[in-house]
């Protein structure tokens, strides 16, 4: 992903502080998650857990996959959230768990 976008890692130095961490960036693509992790030390990456449209990513066997196996995605049901399935609440258990989370919040 660095070879393709031109994107340059972060130093590990910025990110010495250790705190479960909100990212949250524009959304132009569905590569943006992959262009983030490539800008992060290994250390941040292994952490980072994006939260990710159910209705999108769970709509196919092959995309609930690849959210919760590849992108260890925090899935989102964007419209009819409830208590049983209460978007911030599901993002803080990631958080809590010591995951963090990346956030498109322009998205719906």
């Amino acid at each position: 992903m660095r070879l393709i976008t031109g994107v340059r890692l972060w130093p590990s130095e910025a990110f010495v502080e250790r705190g479960p961490r909100i990212y949250f960036a524009n959304h132009s693509s569905h590569l943006d998650t992959l262009v983030l992790w490539a800008a992060l030390p290994h250390e941040c990456r292994s952490r980072l857990r994006p939260a990710a449209a159910a209705d999108y990513w769970g709509r196919t066997k092959v995309h609930r996959w690849l959210a919760t196996n590849v992108l260890r995605a925090v899935l989102i049901e964007r419209h009819s959230p409830s208590r049983a399935n209460d978007p911030i609440g599901c993002m803080a258990e990631a958080l809590e768990a010591g995951d963090d989370i990346l956030i498109f919040p322009e998205g719906t």
